[in-house]
């Protein structure tokens, strides 16, 4: 077995490393394959050994209509040229909080979530993803390839479905309008964790459970659409609980302009039609 450090990484925005703890020797790890010479666990070998056995996997099956893709830095599995499917290694780590993020609840001094509920969502802890982030490609030097994407799902979902349905509702319903108002051809800019990331900060600005029921729905979709619209039109989108990591970063601006002009068309069909809901 082997024992690492969690470090976080301040010059790649949301990515940690993991470095074997002094005292131990790499020739005594099982992980020593994807240990590098400095002590680090290396997020590229392990993501780069997962590829191999994936490959070797449908390559020995010869699964019809399926295919791994040409991108030797992501596990991306086609099928039937229609669908991809994108597989990360990672493993989850209950407890665990990066300082970096800190108790963000406090510093702020937020009404939503509330400092019990804030805690409860830390105690859910992180998850270290296999991912080449936005922040690390073309990076020249191998050692940055070897971080970590930082992730926070447990905490999240904590936060969007752990205390009432409204959160819940209203993503699911931001989902559907995506889908059927702003798709693009080549698939959707915005994706359901940009969603997602929006109901959070609407959490805070309307922090009472009432303001979530169901007499307030079209209030809440058109304030996280205004919000979309001024994320799309400034091509920034921060993350909600890691303020340096910007979630548009790697999303064509062209793109962006293009679907801010139809979230747009949404916002002044609600606002002008309220059996709108039936065309969507």
């Amino acid at each position: 077995m082997a024992v690492f450090n969690f470090i976080d990484e301040r010059n790649l925005p949301g990515c940690a490393a993991l470095k074997l703890c002094d005292g131990r020797k790499r020739s005594m790890s099982l992980w020593v394959e994807f240990i590098t010479a400095s002590g680090y666990l290396s997020a590229k070998k392990i993501r780069s050994k997962f590829h191999s056995l994936v490959a070797n996997v449908i390559e020995k099956h010869k699964y019809s209509g399926v295919r791994l893709s040409d991108n030797p830095n992501e596990v991306i599995i086609i099928i039937k040229e229609a669908f991809q499917v994108h597989v990360s290694p990672a493993f989850s780590w209950k407890g665990a909080w990066p300082a970096s993020v800190g108790n963000w609840v406090a510093a702020h001094q937020l009404l939503w979530p509330s400092v019990q509920e804030a805690n409860d969502a830390m105690q859910e802890g992180i998850t270290l993803v296999s991912r080449e982030s936005a922040y690390i490609k073309n990076k020249p030097t191998s050692s940055e390839g070897d971080a970590w994407v930082i992730d926070f799902p447990d905490a999240e979902e904590r936060l969007i479905y752990g205390y009432g349905n409204g959160k819940k509702r209203i993503l699911s319903i931001l989902k559907c309008l995506r889908d059927r108002q702003l798709q693009q051809e080549g698939g959707a800019v915005i994706t359901n964790y940009h969603l997602k990331t929006l109901v959070l900060f609407e959490g805070e600005k309307h922090y009472h459970e009432s303001e979530w029921q169901e007499n307030c729905y079209v209030d809440r979709i058109n304030s996280i659409l205004m919000q979309l619209i001024a994320c799309l039109q400034s091509h920034q989108c921060v993350h909600y609980l890691q303020s340096s990591v910007d979630l548009f970063k790697d999303i064509n601006k062209r793109a962006m302009g293009i679907t801010a002009k139809a979230a747009w068309s949404v916002v002044r069909a609600i606002a002008m039609d309220e059996c709108c809901w039936e065309e969507f």
